[in-house]
């Protein structure tokens, strides 16, 4: 059904929009890496976590999203999946 509808340039934009989330997912997970919590008290320890888990939290959110389901079902299911390998 919606493989049918999908074109070359439906499948080029999905495969764009894959490659902007991955990079956009390597430079936050740089960025997370990067960090350090504020000092050495225990206290900001646990406000560094906390705040890492709700940047992951919301990461893993919006890959649950059903449209970012349904772009990377049709990349799977067309030949040119070679972008998720």
């Amino acid at each position: 059904m919606l493989m049918q509808q999908c074109g070359e340039r439906e499948l080029t934009i999905l495969q764009d929009y894959l490659k902007m989330w991955t990079r956009s997912l390597i430079e936050l997970l740089d960025s997370l890496r990067d960090t350090c919590p504020e000092s050495s008290s225990i206290i900001a320890e646990i406000f560094y976590w906390r705040d890492i888990t709700r940047v992951l939290d919301a990461v893993i959110a919006e890959l649950k999203l059903p449209y970012v389901e349904m772009v990377l079902q049709v990349l799977v299911m067309t030949e040119d999946a070679d972008i998720l390998k």
